[in-house]
């Protein structure tokens, strides 16, 4: 991979071994994910872990134009899904619930690389991507191994999508979320909707809105999904996501204070994870919870998409039914 950068990087570890298994299943060697776990250090790093089990860990020290360092492991594909699926979902859940977070943390995942197959990394191994961390788990690997290559499309383009804790009993587009986000479509969750446990407010004083139109406000089926200029995820960032928790369902304007409420946890985009759980403990697929959460998507099995690398492979996507059947288009 070139990058277009004047960044300085210092390789700490050339070795990196890849299970057989792994490549048998996911068709390359060449299948790495750069992931920026530490950045804006003020020294250089220290103790960096050697090794995970029996593999060597590849890392890469950035030191960049305003003197600090970044540093970017380079992680197997399979190892680097495994790790996310363990860490953005409960291993105690059924397979089928995390078989489907696999899938989408695999299409999200591929549409970083390809926004960023210039840049020094593709994705952070936080919030802001997805959360990543080796795991020795064998139901992780599992999971990423029994939907190797499956991932979601629109147009027979991998799309990036989006997912959260709980909807709250209905998804909202992502168009209306995140300008020029693809929308797969939107569905309602009559179990996250059931939950009263999910309920939430948060106050805030009116004069921190004195100079916004608090009225502005546009809303998909009762949920508010943008405020004036600002689209729910902002808000939720400038007054703190764990407390403006999800799309509000209302918003009450005093002259003192402005309070939120909602149900549900996250932007309300996709898959919801509580409501997957339920559909899975209900003797559902993975393929219908995708259906389900993305029901504009579509469903496709794409071999060694990632031999050297996937961004240049021409191969014909293969669409995959919901009895697991793959037939070309």
């Amino acid at each position: 991979m070139v990058f277009k950068s004047a960044y300085f990087i210092v390789t700490l570890a050339l070795a990196l071994f890849v299970s057989a298994q792994a490549l048998a299943q996911n068709g390359s060697e060449f299948s790495q994910v750069r992931v920026r776990i530490q950045k804006d250090l003020t020294q250089y790093p220290k103790n960096l872990t050697a090794n995970f089990g029996q593999y060597i860990r590849k890392y890469e020290v950035v030191h960049k134009e305003n003197g600090k360092f970044d540093v970017v492991e380079v992680v197997p594909l399979t190892h680097y899904l495994a790790g996310v699926v363990s860490k953005e979902m409960p291993l105690a859940w059924p397979a089928e619930a995390l078989k489907a977070q696999a899938v989408v943390a695999r299409s999200y995942l591929f549409t970083r690389m390809s926004e960023r197959r210039d840049k020094l990394f593709h994705v952070e191994n936080d919030q802001m991507d997805q959360v990543f961390e080796w795991t020795d788990s064998a139901k992780a690997y599992q999971v990423v191994l029994a939907t190797d290559d499956v991932v979601l499309s629109s147009n027979k383009k991998v799309v990036k999508t989006f997912y959260h804790s709980d909807c709250g009993g209905q998804t909202v587009p992502a168009n209306k979320v995140w300008t020029g986000a693809v929308d797969l479509g939107t569905t309602q969750d009559p179990w996250c909707g059931n939950r009263s446990s999910n309920q939430w407010s948060f106050s805030v004083p009116a004069v921190e809105f004195s100079q916004k139109e608090v009225f502005e406000a546009a809303y998909f089926k009762k949920k508010l999904v943008r405020f004036e200029d600002w689209g729910i995820q902002k808000l939720r960032q400038v007054f703190g996501f764990s407390k403006i928790r999800s799309s509000p369902d209302t918003v009450e304007v005093s002259e003192d204070v402005v309070t939120f409420t909602g149900r549900g946890f996250g932007h309300g985009v996709g898959l919801c994870q509580w409501g997957s759980l339920y559909m899975a403990k209900k003797g559902r697929t993975y393929m219908d919870i995708l259906t389900h959460y993305y029901p504009k998507a579509e469903i496709l099995k794409i071999q060694s998409l990632l031999i050297k690398n996937y961004l240049t492979n021409n191969e014909i996507p293969k669409t995959i039914n919901k009895t697991g059947i793959i037939y070309n288009n």
